[in-house]
């Protein structure tokens, strides 16, 4: 099921990546979500894995799980007591590690909140050959912009801690500035000194990750604010 709720769009669990990376509500509330699942496996793999299935897993890099994080998600527990609903962030205990009770709850789907206008959101990857490798560094940003001033913003990186990771120093020093190099720089400063990369002897060291974010976070920042502007 996916369906508008009020001001919040609801996506289902158990719907395809492929199926929720062409629906148009997607497309206009949460690009940055149709970007992470047009990046997922391959075609095959997105035909018939859902969003549910990426997030459960709780991987702190998982490409679906840093779109909605970054898009302010909340996620529905259905449980023997009931359906409870709970912020995104709090789903995650740790690296593989998930707060869902083990065959007493499982996963409904996400609530994410419906884009306004000067609301924009993006999300980019550095990975080896698509459908080969989970990525080496993602991220994701959901603005708002305000002429030339961002207004507000949620920036998620993974995998930046053991459990999916917002740059909440990097949102402080944009918040309120005019998009300029020395804003920039600031916010990079204060990504890196607190993100917590660790190096993967299948992906990438600590010391490559942080030499990639900073490319990344630009073109990730520049592309949400553009559409944020249109």
């Amino acid at each position: 099921m996916l369906e508008p709720r009020e001001d919040q769009l609801f996506i289902g669990a158990a719907l395809p990546l492929n199926r929720i990376a062409r629906q148009p509500l997607v497309v206009r509330h949460a690009q940055a979500l149709v970007e992470a699942c047009d990046l997922v496996g391959g075609p095959q793999v997105r035909n018939v894995a859902t969003l549910g299935g990426n997030v459960a897993h709780a991987l702190p890099a998982a490409d679906g799980t840093i779109a909605l994080l970054a898009l302010g998600a909340e996620a529905e527990i259905a449980g023997l007591s009931g359906n409870r609903r709970l912020p995104f962030a709090d789903l995650f205990l740790g690296p593989g590690k998930s707060a869902l009770k083990q065959g007493e709850e499982l996963l409904v789907g996400f609530y994410l909140p419906l884009s306004k206008k000067g609301q924009a959101s993006c999300f980019k990857r550095i990975m080896r050959p698509q459908g080969v490798a989970l990525p080496i560094i993602n991220l994701a940003i959901r603005l708002e912009r305000e002429k030339d001033a961002i207004k507000d913003i949620r920036i998620a990186v993974g995998p930046g801690a053991p459990t999916p990771w917002r740059a909440r120093e990097a949102e402080r020093a944009l918040i309120g500035k005019p998009m300029q190099d020395d804003t920039f720089t600031a916010a990079l400063e204060a990504l890196l000194a607190h993100v917590g990369f660790r190096s993967s002897p299948r992906r990438a060291s600590a010391d490559y990750r942080r030499h990639l974010v900073g490319t990344l976070f630009k073109d990730t920042l520049e592309t949400a604010r553009n559409r944020a502007g249109l």
